[in-house]
């Protein structure tokens, strides 16, 4: 079990967030089992959801959807399913 960062809405939330003048949030998951269930970080296209257990990697990943850097800031007291 581990830590997570994960943005729901994916790259195509990042994008939004960035035409909109946004900035994106992410949540920060304790004691996660997903990676291990998922074998990997990424993005689930089915759940749309960018999820990563390193917050730079997430960040890198963001400033790639986005084509700039963005802003990414925790988002307050959300409730997790991971």
């Amino acid at each position: 079990m581990t830590t997570i960062y994960k943005i729901p809405g994916g790259g195509q939330k990042v994008q939004s967030n960035v035409q909109n003048g946004v900035d994106t949030e992410y949540v920060r998951v304790e004691n996660s089992d997903w990676v291990e269930k998922c074998g990997c970080n990424g993005q689930d296209f089915y759940g749309n959801t960018m999820w990563s257990n390193d917050l730079e990697t997430l960040q890198r990943w963001v400033d790639v959807w986005a084509g700039c850097k963005v802003r990414l800031v925790e988002a307050a007291d959300k409730e997790s399913d991971m």
